[in-house]
């Protein structure tokens, strides 16, 4: 039977042991997930319409676009592309249709991958109105990992005589970061 006896060089083996182990996690990349909101505004919005790709609901407004701004986190600057679209064919009595969309947000510490859901509302003017929801579907650098979700908020002008719809998008919600 052994000892219970703790021997003064075992005990410095021990020591050492715990010691490079803790050096070891203490320079390691932490892999906690630290929730936090997340916002993010791009005023500068340009969509401009393009084919729609098979599989799309007959009938839809297919679209890209990209726009400019602030993101946290990280903090700084942030550049959206998007693509997606509008479902036209079903529109309701309000003068709302569904819409769907892929989404990129790039700053200088990563790129975040979100999708949306939504509803398009547009006035006699040719101005919209789309607000829904985003989920985190995936990241690279500091949003490798990343979960999350919130609402998504786009105010769109009427069409510009190029055929460009010119808006603004507010992203707000919670991100999580591994």
């Amino acid at each position: 039977m052994a000892s219970p006896v703790v021997r003064p060089r075992a005990r410095v083996a021990v020591l050492s042991l715990v010691a490079g182990v803790l050096v070891q996690a203490s320079t390691a990349v932490p892999t906690f997930a630290a929730a936090g909101p997340f916002t993010a505004n791009y005023p500068d919005e340009v969509t401009t319409r393009r084919p729609c790709p098979q599989g799309t609901p007959t009938g839809a407004f297919c679209f890209t676009g990209v726009g400019h701004g602030p993101t946290v986190p990280p903090g700084g600057p942030g550049t959206e592309r998007f693509a997606g679209f509008v479902d036209l064919a079903h529109t309701g009595p309000d003068g709302c249709a569904p819409d769907v969309n892929a989404v990129t947000i790039t700053t200088a510490r990563g790129t975040l991958l979100l999708t949306t859901q939504g509803r398009a509302c547009f006035t006699a003017t040719g101005a919209s109105t789309d607000t829904g929801t985003w989920r985190v579907i995936g990241g690279t650098g500091v949003y490798q990992g990343a979960s999350g979700s919130g609402s998504v908020t786009t105010l769109g002008r009427p069409t510009l005589p190029d055929g460009t719809i010119s808006s603004n998008s507010t992203y707000t919600g919670t991100l999580t970061l591994r």
